[in-house]
């Protein structure tokens, strides 16, 4: 029996001498090989994903930003409506883009008018608003393209007035597709006070 164990022992010996003889060596050539190939499966794969996160986060800005020029432009329209006195049908033109809304309101009126007028507008793809006796103010920002402008009035007889406005926009990219992605189209009905 002792003789079995010096054998066992002396095997253990060996095996821990190889394990420490082969940690000072280094790696194999098939273990560096193995370690090339599976590194550059990751990177590969980590690379398809990448061209994919960047489009994503371009289109999502892009979306972002169309989104709320689109809503400002319209809460803005409404803010005007609802203290305007009335729809300046004159220089208005509904039912087709671009459409303009002029309106008519005694706030802020020059010295000595008794009324002045608001127009929101399309012009070389940007949305305006022009206040009397000042210079027209963009309300878009620079890289939003206003595709579509549709004003519908919809006052009934001398009650409030009130406008249906489809306002379609997009982010204006060389990529195609974040044009068509981040494109967004939204319709308001909204009405004046009532006097």
């Amino acid at each position: 029996m002792c003789e079995h164990m010096r054998e066992h022992s002396s095997r253990l010996y060996v095996g821990t001498n190889s394990t420490k003889l082969r940690k000072m060596m280094g790696f194999t050539l098939i273990e560096m090989l193995i370690y090339i190939g599976i590194m550059s499966v990751v990177v590969l794969v980590i690379g398809a994903f990448i061209p994919q996160l960047i489009m994503s986060n371009l289109y999502l800005q892009a979306k972002g930003q169309t989104l709320d020029n689109a809503r400002s432009a319209l809460k803005t329209i409404e803010y005007e409506l609802k203290r305007s006195a009335a729809i300046y049908a004159p220089t208005s033109v509904f039912g087709t883009s671009p459409g303009q809304l002029s309106l008519e309101s005694a706030e802020n009126a020059p010295a000595g008018e008794n009324n002045t007028f608001i127009d929101f507008y399309v012009d070389n793809n940007r949305l305006y608003l022009k206040k009397e006796d000042s210079q027209a103010e963009i309300m878009t920002a620079e890289k939003i393209v206003i595709s579509n402008l549709t004003f519908t009035d919809l006052t009934v007889g001398m009650g409030q007035p009130a406008v249906r406005v489809a306002v379609t926009a997009y982010y204006d990219s060389s990529l195609q597709t974040i044009r068509e992605q981040s494109r967004v189209s939204l319709t308001a009905t909204i009405s004046g006070r009532n006097y």
